[in-house]
């Protein structure tokens, strides 16, 4: 890793909008054309499911929606049992960690759906993502908000948060922002997540959007970038 990296100071904040109901309505504008990755094509399902029941569903919805508009769309997963079923079902995927993999080709847009609190060191994750751009290509990571409403009541009921088995680590807007900008990307865009949901549990949205479902940043390649 380019050591001029770690001590690069991270930019303003952008402005954040939104919230948005669907993040597919913002990432379908980067997807249409051009050349697209999605990393973590394999649907993630609680271990404590039936093994049965998750295998039969495994293509991720978001990697569908994508590859239903944009034939040219690679899906990535570590996942080698949901990969072989994917790949069975005619998508075109391959089975890779996005920390180590190389591609041999670069893309126009690249997608990482809450994938993000899952790898073991997000440093290496966006620098190897941000080698697999194009000059001009997006890359798009949406991840939990750690803040969001829902966590409140979690937290009275039991006296601690609610986490996915999986997650190595929580992020929110600033903090991934200043990991993209030490991994030579330059955010541009960003966007609150807040499915629809009864106005009981997501009211303190209207006050303070800090306390939406998840959020989303896109950025492009830095000054200096790979």
């Amino acid at each position: 890793m380019n050591i001029r990296r770690l001590i690069v100071k991270p930019k303003p904040t952008i402005v954040m909008s939104g919230p948005v109901r669907d993040r597919f309505s913002i990432i379908e504008r980067h997807v249409r054309t051009g050349s697209v990755l999605d990393v973590g094509c394999v649907d993630s399902r609680p271990k404590r499911e039936p093994e049965h029941r998750r295998l039969g569903r495994m293509i991720d919805s978001l990697f569908r929606r994508i590859c239903e508009i944009n034939p040219d769309t690679l899906g990535v997963d570590t996942s080698a049992a949901g990969i072989e079923i994917l790949s069975q079902q005619g998508c075109n995927v391959r089975c890779a960690d996005a920390i180590s993999m190389t591609l041999e080709r670069k893309f126009d847009a690249i997608i990482a759906g809450e994938v993000v609190e899952h790898v073991e060191n997000v440093g290496l994750f966006l620098c190897n993502l941000a080698r697999h751009m194009t000059p001009r290509g997006v890359l798009i990571i949406s991840t939990a908000n750690p803040f969001y409403s829902g966590q409140i009541a979690k937290i009275w009921r039991s006296g601690r948060p609610r986490v996915h088995e999986d997650h190595t680590g929580w992020f929110d807007p600033i903090t991934l922002q200043a990991a993209m900008v030490r991994a030579g990307l330059e955010p541009f865009e960003g966007y609150w997540v807040q499915p629809k949901r009864s106005l009981a549990r997501t009211w303190r949205v209207l006050f303070r959007r800090y306390f939406s479902h998840s959020f989303m940043i896109l950025a492009r390649l830095g000054a200096h970038g790979p």
